[in-house]
């Protein structure tokens, strides 16, 4: 069973995961690239021209937040958290180890939809501040709510995917929750 084909809703829902997390690792690149570009333009304006560029702090704090919450993304498709495996370990039997594995999944994805929830709720709230030092004013729901938004909706989704996996495919346990990127 564990070679069989997989429904085509679960291959089209693998297919836009896969394309979301490349576009999030490329999204995250481009902001590390962003920071250290800004952290270098500071350093240069502050001792070189003995002047200060007021808006890099803030700048490079938005990349960052951005960054940890596209990294936990991606990092979930690519089946990179950390992952403690001493009491799965000494089940007995693939099946329990699978039905382990699809509690986990199950209880990261209601944790996800829940912080996304909870989220979405605090845009309204933090849109009605703006950020102070940058060039341009954003609203303060793109530093915080945000982020952790569309993070949490990204891991629901690939943990979906994986419980789906599990469920529908009846897979052994060692192939349940197969990596769907390799970073």
């Amino acid at each position: 069973m564990a070679g069989s084909k997989q429904p085509i809703a679960l291959q089209g829902l693998k297919r836009c995961l896969v394309l979301l997390g490349n576009v999030e690792l490329a999204v995250a690149c481009l902001l590390v690239f962003a920071m250290i570009a800004m952290v270098a333009g500071e350093v240069f304006y502050r001792y070189v021209l003995a002047s200060s560029l007021f808006w890099v702090e803030e700048g490079a704090m938005i990349a960052f937040i951005w960054i940890t919450f596209l990294g936990a993304a991606v990092a979930a498709k690519a089946g990179r958290h950390i992952r403690i495996e001493t009491f799965s370990s000494r089940l007995k039997g693939p099946r329990a180890r699978l039905i382990w594995a699809g509690s986990a999944h199950l209880i990261v994805l209601l944790i996800a939809i829940l912080l996304a929830f909870y989220s979405y709720g605090y845009v309204a709230i933090q849109s009605r501040t703006l950020t102070v030092s940058l060039p341009f004013n954003v609203p303060r729901s793109w530093m915080f709510a945000w982020p952790l938004f569309f993070g949490m909706c990204s891991i629901a989704a690939t943990q979906f995917y994986y419980l789906m996996d599990i469920v529908v495919q009846k897979r052994r346990a060692a192939d349940a929750g197969t990596p769907l990127l390799e970073v």
